[in-house]
Formats: C-alpha cells, sequence, structure tokens
C-alpha cells in the first residue's frame, strides 16, 4: 500500500518549539506534510502569562512554516471546556470552541470539526456514526460529511 512505501518521521520532543520543529525540518529532505497533535503541548518562544498571546503567535509561526516550505500543517487541537461538559450529544462543536486563541481560527485556511452523536449501538465493535464538520475552507464550501467510525482500530471512512 502507499503508507507502507512512505516514509514517517515522529518527533514526540517535548516543549517542542516552532523554531525548534522549523530546523528540524529543515534537515529532513522531502517533507510533504507536517501533522502536530496537538498545538496546545507546543512550547512558545516567549514564556509570558498570556497563554492566549502565547498560542497565537504559535499559529502564526505555523503559518509562516508552512508558506515558507510550502506544505500543509495539519494542527489538531483541544476544545474549551464548554464543548467538553455537553455529554447529551446534541452539542457541536464550532470554531469559537477552539481552546486558548481565536487566532487559530484566524490564521487557519481550514477548520475541520468532529462531531460523534449519540448513537444506538449494539456493541463496543459496531461501527457508529462519526459527522465531519467544515466550518471554515478558504479554497472552497463549507459544510459536512457523514462518516463511519470503527473506534476499535481508529479508523474513519468516508
Amino acid at each position: 500500500s502507499l503508507l507502507s512505501e512512505t516514509q514517517i518521521y515522529i518527533d514526540d520532543t517535548p516543549g517542542i518549539n516552532v523554531n525548534m520543529m522549523k530546523a528540524k525540518l529543515r534537515r529532513l529532505k522531502d517533507v510533504k506534510l507536517v501533522i502536530i497533535d496537538y498545538l496546545q503541548l507546543m512550547q512558545s518562544e516567549r514564556h509570558t502569562d498570556n497563554r492566549v498571546q502565547e498560542v497565537a503567535e504559535m499559529t502564526r509561526a505555523l503559518k509562516l512554516l508552512a508558506m515558507r516550505l510550502n506544505i500543509p500543517v495539519l494542527c489538531l487541537c483541544q476544545l474549551n471546556r464548554a464543548a467538553a461538559s455537553d455529554r447529551s450529544g446534541e452539542f457541536r462543536a464550532t470554531m469559537a470552541n477552539l481552546r486558548e486563541s481565536g487566532a487559530i481560527e484566524q490564521d487557519a485556511d481550514t477548520v475541520c470539526l468532529l462531531h460523534d452523536p449519540p448513537c444506538e449501538s449494539s456493541g463496543a465493535g459496531t461501527p457508529s456514526l462519526l459527522e465531519l464538520w467544515l466550518d471554515k475552507n478558504r479554497r472552497g464550501p463549507c459544510g459536512h460529511v457523514d462518516a463511519t467510525f470503527y473506534k476499535a482500530t481508529g479508523r474513519i471512512v468516508c
């Protein structure tokens, strides 16, 4: 398969910042994609008492990194507590629920949010519905796609 033939480099350096990441990416050859899991675990270049400002600086630096290297940078982000506190399944997160910064939605070209609506399931191995909501898309339309989520393997099929 294509994935098995792909060179994948995983860096789990704790407390990495954007400049450290940039230096590592320049040493690697032919990078096609960067995935950050997750943004709020990264460190800022300047440590301040204002985490919102730090996250804003990181998202701007990541945007510039993507532009300079001409590659996509996919950032996974945590939602704020309002999104996590609703267990009814009726709540669907929006960009306003991205944790710690409005700069995330400002700097992102695309924002995709996952929604796992409540469903009647017959067992732990049973696939469930997962909605992928494209809330922001600078290059096209927004909307949603229904997908099937296989929890046992983490596989998502559209």
